[in-house]
Order: structure tokens, then sequence, then C-alpha cells
């Protein structure tokens, strides 16, 4: 590799599931704008504690990637994991020291963020403003992503959709008026049976969503759909509330599902990077959204029909939370698919 090569591209870290994925797209667009330069992508699939495939290449061009199989430091890759679970054996859950363990420990200090400062790595942590202020200075930007509302970065990603053969979800088709609720369920249900590394955020009580609906006037006759990891379960748990869900989508394609999402004319999400998508999406094809407990930075300027709810959750001791759950049998099909 010539000695300049690193400053001739933006190096963008990517790791988690479909939806971040696309949100590290989408950075990586909207940073390469700004800064004039062209992006690679390197796809990091265990370091998020939950083992997720790569979904990118259809997305990308050959020169913008770098890596899509990036492995971690004490976990072998020629294990089967199971997809959207968390990895039992992943170094953060062991009880030896690792490197991603000291990772983890500097990452609650500020010697990381020099470290990263000096390496010229970005940490974006959902703040649009790091994205708005960013210079050349910097080689490299990591998640987690930020929910970007550019008329000309969704532009670029709705024409990638096109001629990845997936149907857009930045572009409006159904003109009715749904209510679409997203309910992120999944490992959050295995939520402090580990450490705080991974998912440490509790499942919305399903009253929550019911409060939204009775504030829109909600009614029997409204069509209102369901999109979830675990849709049974969501209506199970939304119909505890007497809220009547028309539609539930089974097929376990996250393109399905967040193009369903992306049509609502009333968007109500959980706190989720799914969400922070399908969010992008809805704000992009006119329609109006409720984030219940968003823990991302919304800019109200490029999410002007968003609205933070803050929402309660189910208790710990609630019977929904276990490590040893089971997903639906065709839950996450479009990365088995791959």
């Amino acid at each position: 590799m010539p000695k300049n090569s690193k400053k001739s591209f933006i190096h963008v870290k990517v790791s988690g599931g479909a939806t971040a994925q696309i949100l590290g797209l989408i950075n990586a667009i909207y940073v390469s704008e700004k800064l004039r330069k062209p992006f690679k992508i390197s796809y990091y699939p265990y370091s998020t504690g939950t083992f997720w495939p790569c979904i990118l290449e259809k997305f990308l061009a050959p020169n913008e990637i770098l890596n899509l199989n990036v492995p971690t430091p004490g976990l072998r890759s020629s294990e089967r994991f199971e997809v959207g679970k968390i990895i039992e054996s992943h170094p953060l859950i062991k009880n030896n020291l690792s490197k991603e363990k000291i990772i983890s420990i500097l990452r609650r200090t500020r010697i990381l963020k020099i470290f990263k400062f000096y390496k010229r790595e970005l940490e974006i942590n959902a703040d649009i403003q790091k994205l708005r202020n960013i210079t050349k200075y910097y080689r490299t930007i990591s998640g987690g992503f930020a929910g970007i509302n550019d008329k000309k970065t969704n532009q670029q990603i709705h024409e990638r959709f096109v001629r990845s053969g997936v149907e857009s979800p930045f572009q409006k088709k159904i003109d009715k008026q749904n209510i679409v609720l997203h309910y992120r369920l999944g490992d959050k249900r295995s939520t402090f049976n580990y450490r705080n590394d991974f998912n440490n955020d509790l499942i919305i009580d399903p009253a929550t969503f019911f409060n939204v609906l009775n504030s829109l006037g909600y009614s029997q006759n409204n069509n209102i759909y369901v999109v979830s990891d675990d849709p049974i379960l969501a209506k199970d748990l939304l119909a505890s509330q007497g809220i009547k869900i028309n539609y539930i989508e089974t097929s376990g394609s996250i393109w399905k599902d967040l193009f369903i999402m992306s049509q609502a004319a009333v968007f109500i999400g959980s706190n989720s990077q799914v969400s922070l998508l399908a969010n992008i999406c809805v704000e992009n094809n006119g329609g109006k959204s409720y984030l219940l407990n968003s823990s991302k930075s919304i800019d109200l300027e490029m999410f002007p029909n968003t609205i933070i709810y803050k929402s309660a959750v189910l208790p710990l001791d609630h019977s929904i939370y276990s490590f040893d759950f089971t997903l639906p049998h065709n839950s996450h099909s479009e990365y088995k698919n791959k």
C-alpha cells in the first residue's frame, strides 16, 4: 500500500444488523460528499456481541469495499452462530482478560477517545453535529451512526436500492393512511443477562403504544400494522392493551419490514436502529413519527415531523426476559438466504 494511501479515502467501520449497516452507508455517503473524498467500508460481523452477517455488498461498488468480514480477536470465526442472538463465547462474556475487554474498559474513560483522535478516527455516537463539523483531519469514522434526513443523501441511497433490486423505502408508493408500529423485541429479551457492552435497554411497555394511538384518536377501524423481529409475540403484547392489529409481516425479511414502515402515514417506533432508519424514510416520504424512548440524538430541523415520546418499559421481573428465548423459524431470513 502506498505511503499516503490512507489519505485518499474515508475509512468507514460498520457493525450491527441490516439497518445499522444502511445507516453506516448513509453516514459514509454524507461524509464523502462533505469532504469530497471517496469512502471504503470495513464490516465487523461479531463486534456488537450479536452475530449479524453483512448485507451491504449489493449496495456497494467494488471500489467502496475494504473488508466485509473483519474478525473479532479472541473469537473463532469457524464457530456456528445464530443470527440475531448474543454470542455466548464472545470475549466480552468470557472471564479471561482479552483485548476486547481492555477496549471496553477504556471506552468508559477519555483515554480511548484521545487515542482515536490521534489515529484520526471519529466515533459518531449518533451525534449529527459530529458529522456536520467533520474536517479532513479525520481518516476514519465509526458508529453508532447518526440519523440523517438529507435530500441529496436520501436520493443516492434510493438509487442504490433500485440498482440492488430491493424495493426502495425512500419512495412513497402506498397512498393509504396506515399506522405502522415497530415493536423491537429480539435480543432485548436477554437484556442485563450479560454486560452493558451489549444491549442494555428494556422492552417498551405495550401500554405506551396504546397511549400514543389514543392521543391520535385511534379506533378499531384504523389500518394498523405491526412490524417486529417477533411479530406474533408483538401482536399478543399489543392485544393485552386492546390494540387490534390488522396486519402482521411474518416473512422475516428486513427489506419488506422497512418498506412497510416507510409507507406509514403515522409511524410509532421503538428505541432501535431499525426505527431510526425507518424514521428517516417516513420523514423523506412525508409521514409523521413518534419515537419511543429514543436514545439517539434527533436534529429537529432535519426531522420536523418527529416527536420523541417518553415510554414506560416492562420491568426486569417480567416473564418476557430470558436468555434462552426462541426466535421465529423464519426470523432474519434475509441474512440466512444470503
